[in-house]
């Protein structure tokens, strides 16, 4: 039991009640966004371990609310701030349109970094396909998620800038709802927003750049003309028989069937992340090994400034509790 005498289960029952009420109420929830510095940055350390230890179900709302509180005070939670950084020798292994990727060694693993070089503005379309990283087993992981976004309509609709936040990627990637909403709901506050359906279609997108070598509707460079023939239901031209796409890059005829469904015009028509695991695994056996990101690669750095432990940890979430009582005061959770 905690100083307060409720049992570790009760007070994270408690607590997470609390958060669900604050990211259901429009009043509660600006209260948070509205709090001050210090706790603040208490408020991005929190969330942060649950998002790590997977301590709150409803990610999505978390993550919509550390962007906003991010954006508005500038301050990021404290373990995602290198305090070692690697020194940078050589040249980049790679680039795009906004930052270079160097090849380091950190924390005694081999590590790719990403350097940001800052502009006014930055050509998104170029960004693409540097953000899947390919280890030596030849299996892809994402390396930025700058690209997609948080599906959180609610927070989103509370800020003058939810267009912008909410797109995530760039037209070729596109699903047409998504780029029909943004021709027709140009000042709309609520934005458009993407969904496991225009994933699925981005998705193939992607498999359409890795078997063909080409971006999805490369003979347009207009943009525009590629958001008319995507709202029109046109989907990526298929490869010419004698294509390196068939013959030497692994393209099959039920792996172009699955991508031409996964660019079905109607949202629901397109299969979900399941099936497509399931029509992959089907087309062909994974021959590859384990590679070096098969046991959460990713989690080695998540968890070095970060105890695991403290959401076992009856302080920790007392903390929390105490925490949300001061950014949102129990006296505006009363209704009116």
């Amino acid at each position: 039991r905690g100083v307060s005498g409720e049992t570790l289960v009760e007070k994270q029952v408690k607590v997470k009640t609390s958060l669900k009420a604050i990211f259901a109420t429009v009043k509660l929830y600006r209260h948070l966004l509205s709090c001050d510095e210090r706790d603040a940055q208490s408020v991005l350390d929190a969330f942060q371990t649950l998002l790590d230890t997977g301590s709150f179900e409803d990610r999505k709302q978390m993550i919509g609310a550390m962007r906003r509180l991010s954006a508005r005070t500038n301050l990021y939670p404290t373990r995602l701030i290198l305090k070692e950084p690697p020194e940078i020798r050589g040249v980049s292994d790679g680039g795009g349109g906004f930052a270079n990727i160097y090849r380091v060694l950190f924390r005694g693993e081999e590590t790719c970094f990403k350097v940001i070089r800052y502009y006014e503005q930055v050509n998104v379309e170029r960004m693409a396909k540097f953000n899947v990283l390919i280890d030596s087993s030849g299996r892809a992981a994402l390396g930025d998620f700058g690209l997609s976004s948080v599906t959180d309509p609610q927070i989103l609709e509370w800020s003058t800038q939810s267009a912008m936040a909410s797109k995530g990627g760039t037209r070729r990637w596109q699903a047409p709802e998504l780029l029909k909403q943004q021709e027709t709901e140009q000042g709309d506050p609520l934005g458009v927003h993407n969904t496991k359906e225009s994933d699925v279609f981005a998705w193939a997108g992607v498999c359409y750049e890795i078997f063909t070598g080409r971006v999805p509707y490369y003979e347009k460079r207009s943009q525009m003309a590629v958001l008319r023939i995507i709202v029109q239901g046109e989907k990526p031209t298929r490869p010419d028989d004698n294509d390196e796409a068939w013959i030497k890059h692994g393209l099959t005829r039920q792996m172009w069937g699955l991508m031409e469904d996964c660019w079905a015009f109607q949202a629901n028509n397109r299969p979900n992340a399941k099936a497509v695991v399931a029509r992959v695994e089907k087309d062909g056996q994974d021959t590859r090994g384990r590679g070096e990101w098969m046991d959460a690669f990713e989690m080695r750095f998540q968890k070095w400034a970060v105890a695991v432990e403290d959401v076992k940890d009856a302080e920790f979430w007392e903390g929390l509790d105490l925490l949300l009582a001061r950014a949102v005061p129990l006296e505006t959770r009363n209704p009116e």
